[in-house]
Protein backbone atom coordinates (compact mmCIF):
# COMPACT_ATOMS: atom_id res chain seq x y z
CA UNK A 1 0.00 0.00 0.00
CA UNK A 2 1.54 3.25 -1.16
CA UNK A 3 1.81 6.47 0.94
CA UNK A 4 -0.93 8.25 -0.97
CA UNK A 5 -3.29 5.36 -0.27
CA UNK A 6 -2.54 5.59 3.49
CA UNK A 7 -3.18 9.34 3.48
CA UNK A 8 -6.47 8.91 1.67
CA UNK A 9 -7.63 6.32 4.21
CA UNK A 10 -6.67 8.65 7.11
CA UNK A 11 -8.62 11.57 5.62
CA UNK A 12 -11.67 9.40 5.11
CA UNK A 13 -11.58 8.18 8.70
CA UNK A 14 -11.19 11.75 10.06
CA UNK A 15 -14.09 13.06 7.99
CA UNK A 16 -16.24 10.15 9.10
CA UNK A 17 -15.50 10.81 12.81
CA UNK A 18 -16.13 14.56 12.45
CA UNK A 19 -19.37 13.93 10.59
CA UNK A 20 -20.48 11.51 13.25
CA UNK A 21 -19.64 14.02 15.98
CA UNK A 22 -21.55 16.81 14.20
CA UNK A 23 -24.46 14.46 13.69
CA UNK A 24 -24.43 13.58 17.39
CA UNK A 25 -24.29 17.30 18.39
CA UNK A 26 -27.16 18.07 16.08
CA UNK A 27 -29.40 15.33 17.36
CA UNK A 28 -28.21 15.13 21.00
CA UNK A 29 -28.10 17.54 23.97
CA UNK A 30 -25.32 15.66 25.77
CA UNK A 31 -22.83 18.54 25.58
CA UNK A 32 -25.43 20.98 26.89
CA UNK A 33 -26.20 18.65 29.79
CA UNK A 34 -22.50 18.47 30.64
CA UNK A 35 -22.03 22.26 30.50
CA UNK A 36 -25.19 22.79 32.58
CA UNK A 37 -23.80 20.59 35.36
CA UNK A 38 -20.34 22.19 35.16
CA UNK A 39 -21.89 25.61 35.78
CA UNK A 40 -23.69 24.16 38.80
CA UNK A 41 -27.06 25.26 37.50
CA UNK A 42 -28.80 22.10 38.54
CA UNK A 43 -29.30 18.51 37.55
CA UNK A 44 -28.72 17.50 33.94
CA UNK A 45 -32.08 15.70 34.00
CA UNK A 46 -33.95 18.97 33.31
CA UNK A 47 -32.10 19.18 29.95
CA UNK A 48 -33.77 17.11 27.22
CA UNK A 49 -31.71 14.21 25.90
CA UNK A 50 -32.71 15.15 22.37
CA UNK A 51 -33.59 18.57 20.88
CA UNK A 52 -37.20 19.67 21.20
CA UNK A 53 -39.25 22.45 19.62
CA UNK A 54 -38.28 25.90 20.89
CA UNK A 55 -41.20 27.88 19.53
CA UNK A 56 -42.56 28.46 23.05
CA UNK A 57 -39.36 30.04 24.42
CA UNK A 58 -39.27 33.80 25.13
CA UNK A 59 -35.76 34.70 23.97
CA UNK A 60 -33.85 31.70 22.55
CA UNK A 61 -36.57 30.90 20.04
CA UNK A 62 -35.69 28.09 17.60
CA UNK A 63 -37.35 25.30 15.74
CA UNK A 64 -35.03 22.83 17.44
CA UNK A 65 -33.51 23.49 20.88
CA UNK A 66 -32.01 21.86 23.96
CA UNK A 67 -33.87 24.27 26.25
CA UNK A 68 -37.26 24.14 27.84
CA UNK A 69 -38.99 27.11 29.48
CA UNK A 70 -37.60 26.00 32.82
CA UNK A 71 -34.05 25.73 31.45
CA UNK A 72 -34.34 29.12 29.72
CA UNK A 73 -35.39 30.71 33.02
CA UNK A 74 -32.38 29.11 34.73
CA UNK A 75 -30.12 30.53 32.05
CA UNK A 76 -31.77 33.95 32.40
CA UNK A 77 -31.04 34.13 36.12
CA UNK A 78 -27.50 32.93 35.56
CA UNK A 79 -26.90 35.51 32.84
CA UNK A 80 -27.93 38.30 35.23
CA UNK A 81 -25.73 36.91 38.00
CA UNK A 82 -22.78 36.57 35.63
CA UNK A 83 -23.14 40.20 34.58
CA UNK A 84 -23.33 41.54 38.13
CA UNK A 85 -20.37 39.43 39.20
CA UNK A 86 -18.36 40.69 36.24
CA UNK A 87 -19.13 44.31 37.17
CA UNK A 88 -18.10 43.62 40.78
CA UNK A 89 -14.82 42.10 39.62
CA UNK A 90 -14.01 45.16 37.55
CA UNK A 91 -14.84 47.57 40.40
CA UNK A 92 -13.24 45.43 43.14
CA UNK A 93 -9.87 47.19 43.09
CA UNK A 94 -11.40 50.67 43.16
CA UNK A 95 -13.76 49.71 45.96
CA UNK A 96 -10.93 48.11 47.95
CA UNK A 97 -8.72 51.16 47.48
CA UNK A 98 -11.39 53.62 48.64
CA UNK A 99 -12.77 51.56 51.53
CA UNK A 100 -9.39 50.65 53.03
CA UNK A 101 -8.24 54.27 52.85
CA UNK A 102 -11.48 55.50 54.43
CA UNK A 103 -11.02 53.17 57.40
CA UNK A 104 -7.28 53.75 57.66
CA UNK A 105 -7.41 57.54 57.61
CA UNK A 106 -10.43 57.76 59.90
CA UNK A 107 -8.52 55.73 62.49
CA UNK A 108 -5.40 57.80 61.95
CA UNK A 109 -7.26 61.09 62.36
CA UNK A 110 -8.87 59.77 65.55
CA UNK A 111 -5.44 58.76 66.84
CA UNK A 112 -4.04 62.24 66.27
CA UNK A 113 -6.81 63.65 68.44
CA UNK A 114 -6.22 61.04 71.15
CA UNK A 115 -2.50 61.78 71.13
CA UNK A 116 -3.20 65.52 71.34
CA UNK A 117 -5.42 64.93 74.37
CA UNK A 118 -2.71 62.85 76.03
CA UNK A 119 -0.13 65.53 75.25
CA UNK A 120 -2.34 68.25 76.71
CA UNK A 121 -2.92 66.27 79.90
CA UNK A 122 0.81 65.67 80.23
CA UNK A 123 1.57 69.34 79.64
CA UNK A 124 -0.91 70.48 82.29
CA UNK A 125 0.33 67.94 84.85
CA UNK A 126 3.96 68.91 84.19
CA UNK A 127 3.76 72.69 83.92
CA UNK A 128 0.53 73.63 85.71
CA UNK A 129 0.01 70.94 88.39
CA UNK A 130 -2.07 73.23 90.61
CA UNK A 131 -4.96 73.10 88.18
CA UNK A 132 -4.32 69.63 86.71
CA UNK A 133 -7.12 67.86 88.59
CA UNK A 134 -9.70 70.51 87.73
CA UNK A 135 -8.57 70.55 84.10
CA UNK A 136 -9.47 66.88 83.84
CA UNK A 137 -13.11 67.96 83.86
CA UNK A 138 -12.85 70.01 80.66
CA UNK A 139 -10.05 68.51 78.54
CA UNK A 140 -11.72 65.14 77.68
CA UNK A 141 -14.97 66.76 76.56
CA UNK A 142 -13.10 69.21 74.35
CA UNK A 143 -11.18 66.53 72.49
CA UNK A 144 -14.19 64.24 72.33
CA UNK A 145 -16.06 66.93 70.42
CA UNK A 146 -13.13 67.34 68.05
CA UNK A 147 -13.24 63.60 67.32
CA UNK A 148 -17.02 63.69 66.84
CA UNK A 149 -16.62 66.52 64.34
CA UNK A 150 -14.10 64.62 62.20
CA UNK A 151 -16.40 61.59 62.31
CA UNK A 152 -19.15 63.66 60.70
CA UNK A 153 -21.34 64.64 63.64
CA UNK A 154 -22.91 68.08 63.82
CA UNK A 155 -20.52 69.87 66.17
CA UNK A 156 -20.03 73.66 66.22
CA UNK A 157 -16.24 73.95 66.36
CA UNK A 158 -16.27 77.67 67.10
CA UNK A 159 -18.49 77.14 70.14
CA UNK A 160 -16.44 74.11 71.19
CA UNK A 161 -13.19 76.09 71.20
CA UNK A 162 -14.82 79.09 72.85
CA UNK A 163 -16.35 76.95 75.59
CA UNK A 164 -13.04 75.22 76.27
CA UNK A 165 -11.10 78.43 76.79
CA UNK A 166 -13.96 79.99 78.77
CA UNK A 167 -13.92 77.02 81.15
CA UNK A 168 -10.12 77.06 81.22
CA UNK A 169 -9.97 80.70 82.29
CA UNK A 170 -11.34 80.24 85.85
CA UNK A 171 -8.76 77.54 86.51
CA UNK A 172 -5.89 79.67 85.22
CA UNK A 173 -7.12 82.74 87.06
CA UNK A 174 -7.55 81.09 90.47
CA UNK A 175 -4.86 78.39 90.45
CA UNK A 176 -2.12 80.14 88.46
CA UNK A 177 -2.69 83.91 88.68
CA UNK A 178 -4.38 84.34 92.09
CA UNK A 179 -3.27 81.28 93.99
CA UNK A 180 -4.44 82.55 97.40
CA UNK A 181 -8.06 82.61 96.35
CA UNK A 182 -10.62 79.88 95.99
CA UNK A 183 -12.96 79.03 93.15
CA UNK A 184 -16.59 79.07 94.25
CA UNK A 185 -19.36 78.10 91.80
CA UNK A 186 -20.65 81.69 91.56
CA UNK A 187 -17.23 83.20 91.01
CA UNK A 188 -16.38 80.51 88.48
CA UNK A 189 -19.52 81.30 86.50
CA UNK A 190 -18.73 85.01 86.58
CA UNK A 191 -15.25 84.34 85.21
CA UNK A 192 -16.72 82.23 82.43
CA UNK A 193 -19.23 84.96 81.58
CA UNK A 194 -16.59 87.71 81.31
CA UNK A 195 -14.07 85.70 79.28
CA UNK A 196 -15.14 87.26 75.99
CA UNK A 197 -14.91 90.74 77.52
CA UNK A 198 -11.50 90.53 79.19
CA UNK A 199 -9.87 88.33 76.53
CA UNK A 200 -7.48 86.66 79.02
CA UNK A 201 -5.73 84.62 76.34
CA UNK A 202 -5.41 87.37 73.76
CA UNK A 203 -6.18 86.23 70.23
CA UNK A 204 -4.68 82.76 70.74
CA UNK A 205 -8.12 81.06 71.12
CA UNK A 206 -9.23 82.64 67.84
CA UNK A 207 -6.12 81.39 66.08
CA UNK A 208 -6.46 77.95 67.62
CA UNK A 209 -10.05 77.95 66.41
CA UNK A 210 -8.97 78.90 62.89
CA UNK A 211 -6.39 76.11 62.79
CA UNK A 212 -8.79 73.52 64.16
CA UNK A 213 -11.56 74.61 61.81
CA UNK A 214 -9.35 74.39 58.75
CA UNK A 215 -7.54 71.14 59.60
CA UNK A 216 -10.49 69.19 61.02
CA UNK A 217 -12.84 70.33 58.28
CA UNK A 218 -10.33 69.25 55.63
CA UNK A 219 -10.01 65.85 57.31
CA UNK A 220 -13.77 65.50 57.79
CA UNK A 221 -14.64 66.30 54.15
CA UNK A 222 -11.88 63.98 52.95
CA UNK A 223 -13.40 61.05 54.86
CA UNK A 224 -16.91 61.97 53.68
CA UNK A 225 -15.71 61.99 50.08
CA UNK A 226 -14.12 58.55 50.43
CA UNK A 227 -17.28 57.13 51.99
CA UNK A 228 -19.33 58.53 49.13
CA UNK A 229 -16.98 56.82 46.68
CA UNK A 230 -17.80 53.50 48.36
CA UNK A 231 -21.52 54.27 48.09
CA UNK A 232 -21.19 54.99 44.36
CA UNK A 233 -19.42 51.68 43.73
CA UNK A 234 -21.99 49.76 45.78
CA UNK A 235 -24.84 51.40 43.90
CA UNK A 236 -23.51 50.38 40.51
CA UNK A 237 -22.45 46.92 41.73
CA UNK A 238 -26.03 46.10 42.67
CA UNK A 239 -27.79 47.84 39.82
CA UNK A 240 -31.29 46.55 39.11
CA UNK A 241 -31.30 45.28 35.53
CA UNK A 242 -34.10 46.15 33.13
CA UNK A 243 -36.08 43.44 31.36
CA UNK A 244 -34.54 44.43 28.01
CA UNK A 245 -31.05 44.12 29.46
CA UNK A 246 -31.78 40.73 31.04
CA UNK A 247 -33.09 39.33 27.75
CA UNK A 248 -30.05 40.65 25.88
CA UNK A 249 -27.68 39.07 28.43
CA UNK A 250 -29.47 35.74 28.02
CA UNK A 251 -29.17 35.94 24.24
CA UNK A 252 -25.50 36.94 24.51
CA UNK A 253 -24.34 34.19 26.84
CA UNK A 254 -26.77 31.26 26.90
CA UNK A 255 -28.84 31.02 23.73
CA UNK A 256 -25.82 29.23 22.25
CA UNK A 257 -26.41 26.50 24.86
CA UNK A 258 -29.97 26.10 23.64
CA UNK A 259 -28.64 25.77 20.09
CA UNK A 260 -26.38 22.93 21.19
CA UNK A 261 -23.04 24.83 20.97
CA UNK A 262 -22.26 25.77 24.60
CA UNK A 263 -18.52 26.20 24.04
CA UNK A 264 -18.67 29.08 21.60
CA UNK A 265 -18.06 32.67 22.82
CA UNK A 266 -19.99 35.77 21.77
CA UNK A 267 -18.62 38.10 19.14
CA UNK A 268 -16.82 41.14 20.58
CA UNK A 269 -19.05 43.79 19.00
CA UNK A 270 -22.13 41.83 20.05
CA UNK A 271 -20.82 41.90 23.63
CA UNK A 272 -20.08 45.66 23.47
CA UNK A 273 -23.57 46.54 22.29
CA UNK A 274 -25.18 44.47 25.03
CA UNK A 275 -22.92 45.88 27.76
CA UNK A 276 -23.42 49.46 26.61
CA UNK A 277 -27.15 48.92 26.63
CA UNK A 278 -27.20 47.40 30.11
CA UNK A 279 -24.86 50.12 31.46
CA UNK A 280 -26.59 53.01 29.69
CA UNK A 281 -27.86 54.59 32.91
CA UNK A 282 -24.59 53.90 34.74
CA UNK A 283 -22.65 55.78 32.08
CA UNK A 284 -24.51 58.91 33.24
CA UNK A 285 -22.32 58.82 36.36
CA UNK A 286 -19.07 59.04 34.41
CA UNK A 287 -18.84 62.83 34.10
CA UNK A 288 -19.59 63.44 37.78
CA UNK A 289 -17.34 60.54 38.81
CA UNK A 290 -14.44 62.15 36.95
CA UNK A 291 -15.18 65.52 38.54
CA UNK A 292 -15.37 63.86 41.97
CA UNK A 293 -11.88 62.40 41.58
CA UNK A 294 -10.51 65.72 40.32
CA UNK A 295 -11.97 67.66 43.27
CA UNK A 296 -10.70 65.05 45.71
CA UNK A 297 -7.24 65.34 44.18
CA UNK A 298 -7.30 69.15 44.39
CA UNK A 299 -8.51 68.97 47.97
CA UNK A 300 -5.67 66.73 49.13
CA UNK A 301 -3.08 68.92 47.40
CA UNK A 302 -4.06 71.64 49.87
CA UNK A 303 -4.11 69.45 53.00
CA UNK A 304 -0.90 71.00 54.29
CA UNK A 305 0.11 73.31 57.12
CA UNK A 306 -2.89 74.52 59.07
CA UNK A 307 -5.08 72.38 56.79
CA UNK A 308 -3.26 69.25 57.97
CA UNK A 309 -4.71 67.56 61.04
CA UNK A 310 -1.38 65.98 61.90
CA UNK A 311 0.39 69.36 62.02
CA UNK A 312 -2.30 71.10 64.05
CA UNK A 313 -3.02 68.32 66.56
CA UNK A 314 0.68 67.66 67.21
CA UNK A 315 1.20 71.27 68.31
CA UNK A 316 -2.15 71.85 70.05
CA UNK A 317 -0.82 71.24 73.58
CA UNK A 318 1.83 73.93 72.99
CA UNK A 319 -0.82 76.34 71.78
CA UNK A 320 -2.93 75.79 74.91
CA UNK A 321 0.17 76.36 77.05
CA UNK A 322 0.85 79.57 75.09
CA UNK A 323 -2.64 80.78 76.00
CA UNK A 324 -2.14 80.02 79.69
CA UNK A 325 1.22 81.79 79.73
CA UNK A 326 -0.30 84.79 77.97
CA UNK A 327 -2.86 85.12 80.79
CA UNK A 328 -0.19 84.65 83.47
CA UNK A 329 2.07 87.26 81.89
CA UNK A 330 -0.80 89.73 81.98
CA UNK A 331 -1.96 88.60 85.42
CA UNK A 332 -1.91 91.94 87.30
CA UNK A 333 -3.74 93.93 84.63
CA UNK A 334 -6.09 91.03 84.02
CA UNK A 335 -6.91 90.75 87.73
CA UNK A 336 -7.76 94.43 87.93
CA UNK A 337 -10.08 94.15 84.96
CA UNK A 338 -11.77 91.03 86.30
CA UNK A 339 -12.37 92.66 89.68
CA UNK A 340 -14.32 95.36 87.87
CA UNK A 341 -16.78 92.69 86.69
CA UNK A 342 -16.72 90.01 89.38
CA UNK A 343 -15.38 91.75 92.46
CA UNK A 344 -12.69 90.31 94.72
CA UNK A 345 -12.28 86.55 94.63
CA UNK A 346 -12.91 84.67 97.91
CA UNK A 347 -9.61 84.24 99.79
CA UNK A 348 -8.35 80.94 101.04
CA UNK A 349 -5.33 80.14 103.11
CA UNK A 350 -3.38 77.40 101.50
CA UNK A 351 -0.51 75.36 102.72
CA UNK A 352 2.58 75.81 100.65
CA UNK A 353 2.81 73.31 97.84
CA UNK A 354 6.19 72.01 96.79
CA UNK A 355 6.36 71.84 93.03
CA UNK A 356 8.90 69.89 91.05
CA UNK A 357 10.50 72.53 88.88
CA UNK A 358 14.04 72.20 90.19
CA UNK A 359 15.08 70.67 86.86
CA UNK A 360 13.41 72.97 84.38
CA UNK A 361 14.96 71.40 81.32
CA UNK A 362 13.29 68.02 81.69
CA UNK A 363 9.76 68.77 82.81
CA UNK A 364 8.12 69.36 79.43
CA UNK A 365 9.01 67.76 76.11
CA UNK A 366 9.89 70.01 73.20
CA UNK A 367 7.63 69.54 70.20
CA UNK A 368 9.38 69.20 66.89
CA UNK A 369 7.82 69.96 63.53
CA UNK A 370 5.50 67.09 62.63
CA UNK A 371 6.61 64.80 59.87
CA UNK A 372 4.37 65.49 56.89
CA UNK A 373 4.21 61.86 55.87
CA UNK A 374 0.42 61.99 56.32
CA UNK A 375 0.24 64.44 53.43
CA UNK A 376 2.51 62.27 51.29
CA UNK A 377 0.49 59.12 51.99
CA UNK A 378 -2.82 60.82 51.27
CA UNK A 379 -1.48 62.17 48.00
CA UNK A 380 -0.24 58.72 47.05
CA UNK A 381 -3.61 57.14 47.84
CA UNK A 382 -5.56 59.69 45.82
CA UNK A 383 -3.04 59.35 43.01
CA UNK A 384 -3.94 55.68 42.72
CA UNK A 385 -7.63 56.57 42.68
CA UNK A 386 -7.01 59.05 39.87
CA UNK A 387 -6.18 56.15 37.57
CA UNK A 388 -9.87 55.18 37.81
CA UNK A 389 -11.15 58.22 35.98
CA UNK A 390 -13.35 57.24 33.02
CA UNK A 391 -14.13 54.03 34.92
CA UNK A 392 -17.81 53.99 33.96
CA UNK A 393 -17.15 55.02 30.38
CA UNK A 394 -14.60 52.23 29.92
CA UNK A 395 -16.55 49.58 31.82
CA UNK A 396 -18.20 47.96 28.73
CA UNK A 397 -14.81 47.60 27.03
CA UNK A 398 -13.28 46.12 30.16
CA UNK A 399 -16.09 43.59 30.51
CA UNK A 400 -15.80 42.48 26.89
CA UNK A 401 -12.00 42.38 26.82
CA UNK A 402 -12.01 39.41 29.18
CA UNK A 403 -11.22 36.30 27.12
CA UNK A 404 -13.65 34.27 29.21
CA UNK A 405 -16.50 36.62 28.29
CA UNK A 406 -16.20 37.24 24.56
CA UNK A 407 -14.08 36.72 21.49
CA UNK A 408 -11.65 39.44 20.45
CA UNK A 409 -13.02 39.44 16.90
CA UNK A 410 -16.39 39.34 15.13
CA UNK A 411 -15.74 36.24 13.04
CA UNK A 412 -16.53 32.60 13.76
CA UNK A 413 -18.24 33.55 17.03
CA UNK A 414 -21.73 33.57 18.52
CA UNK A 415 -23.69 36.40 16.89
CA UNK A 416 -26.95 35.85 18.74
CA UNK A 417 -28.43 33.44 16.22
CA UNK A 418 -25.67 31.10 15.16
CA UNK A 419 -21.92 30.71 14.86
CA UNK A 420 -20.72 33.19 12.29
CA UNK A 421 -20.00 36.87 11.75
CA UNK A 422 -21.49 39.78 13.70
CA UNK A 423 -22.34 42.51 11.19
CA UNK A 424 -24.09 45.14 13.33
CA UNK A 425 -22.30 48.38 14.21
CA UNK A 426 -21.14 49.16 17.75
CA UNK A 427 -22.96 52.19 19.14
CA UNK A 428 -21.05 55.31 20.23
CA UNK A 429 -20.62 56.79 23.70
CA UNK A 430 -22.85 59.84 23.34
CA UNK A 431 -26.13 59.93 25.20
CA UNK A 432 -28.20 59.84 22.02
CA UNK A 433 -26.26 56.85 20.70
CA UNK A 434 -27.68 54.59 23.38
CA UNK A 435 -31.15 54.87 21.87
CA UNK A 436 -29.96 53.32 18.59
CA UNK A 437 -28.67 50.12 20.21
CA UNK A 438 -29.43 47.21 17.85
CA UNK A 439 -29.62 44.66 20.67
CA UNK A 440 -32.16 46.30 23.00
CA UNK A 441 -34.43 49.22 23.58
CA UNK A 442 -33.03 51.69 26.09
CA UNK A 443 -35.50 53.75 28.10
CA UNK A 444 -35.26 57.53 27.98
CA UNK A 445 -36.45 57.75 31.56
CA UNK A 446 -33.67 58.52 34.04
CA UNK A 447 -32.98 55.89 36.69
CA UNK A 448 -33.94 57.37 40.09
CA UNK A 449 -31.17 55.54 41.96
CA UNK A 450 -28.52 56.78 39.55
CA UNK A 451 -30.02 60.27 39.67
CA UNK A 452 -29.75 60.31 43.47
CA UNK A 453 -26.13 59.11 43.56
CA UNK A 454 -25.22 61.67 40.87
CA UNK A 455 -26.68 64.45 43.04
CA UNK A 456 -24.54 63.24 45.94
CA UNK A 457 -21.42 63.34 43.79
CA UNK A 458 -22.19 66.93 42.82
CA UNK A 459 -22.83 67.85 46.45
CA UNK A 460 -19.51 66.45 47.67
CA UNK A 461 -17.74 68.37 44.91
CA UNK A 462 -19.16 71.57 46.38
CA UNK A 463 -18.09 70.53 49.89
CA UNK A 464 -14.55 69.83 48.74
CA UNK A 465 -14.19 73.31 47.28
CA UNK A 466 -12.39 75.69 49.61
CA UNK A 467 -11.85 73.19 52.41
CA UNK A 468 -8.09 73.07 51.90
CA UNK A 469 -5.38 75.49 50.86
CA UNK A 470 -6.02 77.03 47.46
CA UNK A 471 -3.21 77.07 44.88
CA UNK A 472 -0.70 79.72 45.90
CA UNK A 473 -2.19 80.17 49.37
CA UNK A 474 0.21 80.45 52.30
CA UNK A 475 -1.00 77.45 54.24
CA UNK A 476 1.18 78.26 57.28
CA UNK A 477 -0.42 81.60 58.14
CA UNK A 478 -2.15 81.62 61.48
CA UNK A 479 -4.75 84.26 60.84
CA UNK A 480 -4.98 87.96 61.51
CA UNK A 481 -2.77 89.63 64.07
CA UNK A 482 -3.94 92.52 66.18
CA UNK A 483 -0.79 94.59 65.77
CA UNK A 484 -0.50 95.23 69.50
CA UNK A 485 2.71 95.43 71.48
CA UNK A 486 2.23 93.72 74.83
CA UNK A 487 4.61 94.39 77.72
CA UNK A 488 5.04 91.46 80.09
CA UNK A 489 6.09 91.84 83.69
CA UNK A 490 8.28 88.87 84.57
CA UNK A 491 9.55 89.95 87.96
CA UNK A 492 6.74 91.40 90.05
CA UNK A 493 6.19 88.21 91.98
CA UNK A 494 2.45 88.67 91.57
CA UNK A 495 1.67 86.17 88.89
CA UNK A 496 1.39 83.32 91.32
CA UNK A 497 0.09 85.26 94.33
CA UNK A 498 -1.80 88.16 92.86
CA UNK A 499 -4.40 89.91 95.01
CA UNK A 500 -5.06 93.40 96.32
CA UNK A 501 -2.80 93.30 99.35
CA UNK A 502 0.10 91.38 97.89
CA UNK A 503 0.40 93.35 94.68
CA UNK A 504 -0.59 96.83 95.77
CA UNK A 505 2.21 99.27 94.96
CA UNK A 506 4.44 96.56 93.56
CA UNK A 507 3.90 97.42 89.95
CA UNK A 508 1.95 94.22 89.47
CA UNK A 509 -1.34 96.03 89.16
CA UNK A 510 -0.37 97.60 85.90
CA UNK A 511 0.15 101.09 87.40
CA UNK A 512 3.72 101.49 86.21
CA UNK A 513 5.55 100.07 89.23
CA UNK A 514 9.04 98.71 88.66
CA UNK A 515 9.30 94.95 88.23
CA UNK A 516 11.65 92.85 90.28
CA UNK A 517 14.18 90.81 88.31
CA UNK A 518 15.08 87.45 89.81
CA UNK A 519 18.85 87.05 90.15
CA UNK A 520 20.39 84.77 87.55
CA UNK A 521 17.25 84.50 85.43
CA UNK A 522 17.92 85.19 81.78
CA UNK A 523 14.80 86.03 79.82
CA UNK A 524 14.79 86.15 76.03
CA UNK A 525 12.60 88.34 73.89
CA UNK A 526 9.76 86.42 72.23
CA UNK A 527 8.48 87.48 68.82
CA UNK A 528 5.02 87.16 67.36
CA UNK A 529 6.03 84.13 65.33
CA UNK A 530 6.72 82.25 68.54
CA UNK A 531 3.65 83.34 70.46
CA UNK A 532 1.04 83.05 67.68
CA UNK A 533 2.51 79.92 66.08
CA UNK A 534 2.42 81.03 62.48
CA UNK A 535 5.19 78.52 61.63
CA UNK A 536 7.53 81.20 60.32
CA UNK A 537 11.15 81.29 61.45
CA UNK A 538 12.35 84.62 62.84
CA UNK A 539 15.68 86.33 63.28
CA UNK A 540 16.83 86.06 66.93
CA UNK A 541 16.82 89.33 68.83
CA UNK A 542 18.63 90.65 71.91
CA UNK A 543 18.10 89.35 75.43
CA UNK A 544 15.82 90.98 77.99
CA UNK A 545 15.88 94.73 78.39
CA UNK A 546 17.74 96.15 81.39
CA UNK A 547 14.55 96.80 83.34
CA UNK A 548 13.68 93.11 83.24
CA UNK A 549 10.62 93.50 81.05
CA UNK A 550 10.07 91.18 78.11
CA UNK A 551 8.37 92.62 75.05
CA UNK A 552 6.19 90.34 72.97
CA UNK A 553 5.83 91.98 69.60
CA UNK A 554 2.62 90.83 67.96
CA UNK A 555 1.97 90.66 64.25
CA UNK A 556 1.53 94.11 62.80
CA UNK A 557 -1.15 94.92 60.30
CA UNK A 558 1.45 95.76 57.74
CA UNK A 559 3.14 92.39 57.99
CA UNK A 560 5.16 90.20 60.30
CA UNK A 561 8.20 91.65 62.03
CA UNK A 562 11.32 89.56 61.79
CA UNK A 563 12.94 87.63 59.02
CA UNK A 564 11.31 84.66 57.31
CA UNK A 565 13.28 81.46 57.09
CA UNK A 566 12.73 77.80 56.46
CA UNK A 567 9.29 76.59 57.52
CA UNK A 568 10.76 73.14 58.08
CA UNK A 569 12.76 74.20 61.16
CA UNK A 570 10.71 77.10 62.51
CA UNK A 571 8.28 75.09 64.63
CA UNK A 572 11.07 73.32 66.46
CA UNK A 573 12.87 76.58 67.34
CA UNK A 574 9.68 78.42 68.31
CA UNK A 575 8.41 75.53 70.43
CA UNK A 576 11.75 75.24 72.21
CA UNK A 577 11.87 78.94 72.99
CA UNK A 578 8.24 79.10 74.06
CA UNK A 579 8.71 76.07 76.30
CA UNK A 580 11.83 77.50 77.98
CA UNK A 581 10.10 80.83 78.59
CA UNK A 582 7.07 78.97 80.00
CA UNK A 583 9.09 76.90 82.44
CA UNK A 584 11.41 79.74 83.46
CA UNK A 585 8.52 82.09 84.17
CA UNK A 586 6.56 79.54 86.18
CA UNK A 587 9.64 78.65 88.24
CA UNK A 588 10.48 82.29 88.91
CA UNK A 589 6.95 83.22 89.85
CA UNK A 590 6.50 80.39 92.30
CA UNK A 591 9.69 81.00 94.26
Amino acid sequence: MGPWTVLAVFVCVFVSISTAQDHEDMYSCARVQQAFVQKELGSSRIIPNMPVSGENLKVCISSSTCCTKRVEEKFLQQAKADFQNAVKRESAYTKFLISTNAVKYQEEFDNYIVEAEEGTNKMVRSVYPNMAIQANAIIPNFFENLAFYVQGKEIDLENTVGKFFSELFPLVYVYEINSKTMLTPDYKQCLIDVTDKVQPFGNIPQKVGIHLQKSLEAARVFIQALNLGIEVINTTDYLVLTRECSKALLKLNYCSFCNGVPGIKPCNSFCLNVMKGCLATVSDINTDWNAYIEHLDQHTVGMRGIYNIQVVMTTLADRISDAIMYAMHNGPALSEEVRGYCGHPPRQKRSSVEVFYGNTTASFPVATRPNLDLYDRIRNSVGKLASNKQFYKNLPEKLCSDDTTAMRSDYECWNGDRKGRYSKNVIGDDMEDRYTNPEMRVSRQRDQVIEKITDKLRHIQQLLKGKSAAPGEDFYTSGSGDGDVVVIDTGSGCIGDNDDEDCEGSGGSGDGGKPVVKPGLRVKEVTTEEIDFSFEETTPRNAATPNGRVTIVKEEKGGVRGGVGSTASSLQSSSLLATLVTIATVVMCRR
